[in-house]
């Protein structure tokens, strides 16, 4: 079950059109914007096991007043394994696959790869030398490595702050000023902000301290639409609001005088 917080309009405005991807950022060949075949094949091609391929849905939740009411299911979350024995143990690998809820298209959102090796890692110097001849030159954030796109947009958090999660509410909670469960839409946490599409989606990798000759053991990868899913997330709010605004009416309409 997915519930929806209250926002709350200031006078200002900003387009709904999903921001522009950058096409040069993957993860293992998963991109923002795919959909669920195009991850699946993605996955496959990766060596994942098939049979770890696993959909995850959720559903919202409204009421007339009187009853609860949920939509159909949709696509959460996509989740997938890899993994082989070595020597030394199980190399492993694990993948979420964030979606998009309606009213908007089924789409990828925010990936996570999580990465375990005990089988003759690269070193980190290897591992960060790789990323810059595919990514470029990342900036540095509390020992973690970040990329930033669209080229010219900024950061959706203040100061340093990233929120590695992939959950819609904390991003909004770190995006925009609130009160209780209210968001105020016209004000940011980060003050050079005048509008959510002036915000960057940002892809970070993480491998603790980055010691050049150290063996790459563990090694995550972050990547999120910050500012597609905000917006993806406000209109889901407008559409269940309209579903439970008929909803009432329906019940309203539906009911009859007592008998006095």
């Amino acid at each position: 079950m997915k519930q929806l917080k209250k926002v709350m309009f200031g006078f200002f405005c900003f387009s709904f059109m999903t921001t522009a991807v950058a096409s040069d950022f993957d993860i293992v060949g998963i991109k923002l914007g795919m959909n669920f075949e195009e991850v699946q094949e993605a996955l496959l091609k990766h060596g994942a096991r098939p049979e770890s391929i696993q959909q995850q849905q959720q559903f919202f939740q409204y009421s007339d007043g009187s009853e609860l009411h949920k939509t159909e299911p949709f696509l959460h979350k996509v989740i997938a394994a890899k993994d082989v024995m070595g020597e030394k143990g199980r190399d492993q690998e694990n993948f979420s696959v964030y979606f998009l809820a309606p009213p908007e298209e089924s789409k990828v959102v925010a990936i996570i790869r999580n990465i375990n090796t005990r089988n003759n890692p690269t070193t980190k110097g290897q591992y960060m030398s790789a990323l810059k001849d595919k990514y470029g030159e990342p900036q540095t954030i509390g020992g973690r490595l970040v990329w930033w796109f669209p080229e010219g947009k900024q950061s959706c958090f203040a100061a340093n702050n990233l929120v590695m999660m992939p959950d819609v509410d904390q991003i909004m909670g770190n995006i925009f000023l609130s009160s209780g469960k209210r968001y105020f839409l016209d004000r940011f946490q980060n003050t050079k902000l005048t509008s959510i599409d002036d915000c960057a989606g940002y892809m970070v990798y993480v491998m603790g301290s980055l010691q050049p000759d150290a063996p790459a053991n563990s090694v995550s990868a972050t990547m999120i639409d910050a500012p597609t899913w905000v917006k993806a997330n406000l209109k889901s709010m407008e559409w269940v609001e309209e579903l439970q605004t008929q909803a009432t009416e329906a019940r309203l309409g539906a009911s009859s005088k007592p008998t006095l």
